[in-house]
């Protein structure tokens, strides 16, 4: 059975079976844009982290209905900066 999972910090990704198949940003206007720029999110968001992991449920969600699989949920990955 295929599973569902979002992960997310600036940005979100949806995986289907681990493999990245949808990505989106944090700015409300457009749906791939980051802001600011990966690699992390030092800056405040664009929009708050509670909403970038409410579409990034949504989503997944989403996809797992389409794909008649099952959502397995989402985690918030720690991005980490090489200095």
């Amino acid at each position: 059975m295929k599973t569902v999972t979002g992960e997310y910090e600036a940005g979100y990704s949806v995986l289907v079976n681990g493999r990245e198949v949808y990505a989106g940003g944090n700015n409300p206007q457009e749906s791939q844009t980051v802001w600011p720029a990966p690699p992390c999110s030092l800056p405040p968001l664009k929009v708050g982290l509670r909403t970038v992991r409410r579409w990034c449920i949504s989503t997944a969600k989403g996809i797992a209905r389409e794909r008649s699989a099952n959502f397995a949920g989402v985690e918030r990955v720690e991005c980490v900066l090489d200095l």
